[in-house]
């Protein structure tokens, strides 16, 4: 099991990097392995490459049950994960900076800066 700690320095130098401007995310679809045999909905997903190492933020959405009253919701989760060949190798969503990673991989893949400047000018 991977350290937690170094998970989460891990995403904060991700996030810190997309702030800088040093790191650009691109928006994609999950792998086909990755929802194959699921019913997880992942409709935003975001790539980036970091030293060689390919990473990825996505939300994904999937249907909870309430035992008390025997209902189904939906829930969602943050992930992060880590791919090679474009196929995910491993994945997480044990991290509180997941949503301040995903909002910024989105913002990024956006260009909202890029926009912002633009109607600015």
């Amino acid at each position: 099991m991977p350290s937690e700690r170094k998970l989460e320095q891990l995403i904060r130098l991700l996030i810190r990097e997309t702030t800088e401007g040093k790191i650009s995310w691109e928006a994609s679809s999950p792998p086909r392995s990755r929802m194959t045999g699921t019913d997880d909905i992942i409709e935003e997903y975001f790539e980036t490459t970091l030293k060689d190492q390919e990473v990825a933020v996505f939300e994904r959405r999937y249907k909870g049950f309430n035992t008390d009253n025997e209902s189904e919701y939906w829930t969602s989760d943050y992930c992060f994960a880590f791919l090679s060949d474009g196929a995910i190798t491993w994945e997480t969503e044990d991290s509180r900076l997941l949503f301040p990673l995903f909002k910024v991989a989105k913002e990024s893949a956006a260009d909202v800066d890029g926009i912002l400047d633009k109607l600015l000018e």
